[in-house]
């Protein structure tokens, strides 16, 4: 009986928990998304593009961010970093701060990785019970978008060493890439700008690092609101940049040849920027 007892008291304990807290749906109008996003399917944010941004303005004590997919993160409230987190390819909700001072507070979820295998899903945010988002400032005016490779994402750029340990090389760059921190991102800030990060590690032009991959080349998936699908096609009407900021053709330059002519490659180039 006793046992019975410790479950059935576990489960009203949980419910009280939950009950206890209030769900804001990621299509809330208060959330407002810097980045490419897909919110086509009903009740969450899919993204996988790096240097996705969340915000919103919560008011109470406590928030918690329900996420699936295997990315990492930063939290920042009020303009502070309080949480570093690794989300996994389950659903879980991810405390970001809890007993704060019972008032308004900024949130900015910052997505700092490349996409591991498939896209990050958002499906909102728990606060405390009764409480909401509040409206949002206007965002910048301004607006830059920087297409690239492994440059423009900061390909691990807060690792420390030269090379990572033999097994690990996948589980380091995930960690230590930031692309809050890459030169785009630290650039829109100086100008007090938004940006959008369109750029993938090892993309060329016409030819990706050592010639891998071969037809996914950064043009085959520049029109793509997720990198991950085909389908998913992203409206260029509802985000106009000011300023457009391309470096690709490293990768078309490295490893092995065969390499593409100059004639191929200055088309190219001339296509993605028309």
């Amino acid at each position: 009986m006793n046992y019975f007892r410790r479950i059935i008291s576990g489960i009203v304990t949980m419910t009280t928990i939950i009950s206890a807290q209030n769900l804001i749906l990621p299509t809330d109008s208060n959330i407002r998304y810097f980045g490419r996003v897909d919110k086509s399917a009903s009740g969450k944010v899919q993204f996988d593009w790096p240097g996705i941004i969340i915000q919103a303005v919560f008011n109470g004590t406590s928030c918690t961010a329900i996420l699936e997919g295997i990315n990492c993160f930063d939290a920042y409230i009020d303009g502070v970093c309080v949480k570093n987190f690794k989300s996994t390819k389950e659903k879980a909700g991810y405390l970001l701060a809890k007993d704060l001072t019972d008032r308004s507070h900024r949130l900015m979820i910052i997505k700092r990785s490349e996409s591991a295998s498939s896209p990050s899903v958002f499906y909102g945010l728990r606060l405390d019970k009764d409480r909401t988002l509040e409206s949002l400032p206007p965002p910048p005016q301004r607006k830059i978008e920087f297409i690239g490779d492994s440059y423009t994402v900061g390909f691990a750029n807060e690792y420390l060493n030269q090379a990572a340990p033999p097994g690990k090389e996948d589980s380091i760059i995930l960690e230590a890439t930031n692309t809050y921190k890459a030169f785009g991102p630290v650039v829109s800030r100086a100008f007090n700008a938004q940006y959008q990060i369109v750029a993938v590690s090892g993309k060329g032009l016409v030819r990706n690092y050592n010639g891998i991959d071969k037809g996914r080349e950064l043009p085959a998936l520049y029109e793509r609101t997720l990198v991950s699908s085909a389908e998913s096609k992203w409206d260029f009407s509802t985000w106009k940049a000011d300023v457009v900021v391309i470096g690709l053709g490293i990768n078309d330059f490295q490893a092995d040849p065969p390499y593409a002519d100059s004639a191929t490659f200055d088309a190219a180039y001339a296509l993605l920027i028309d």
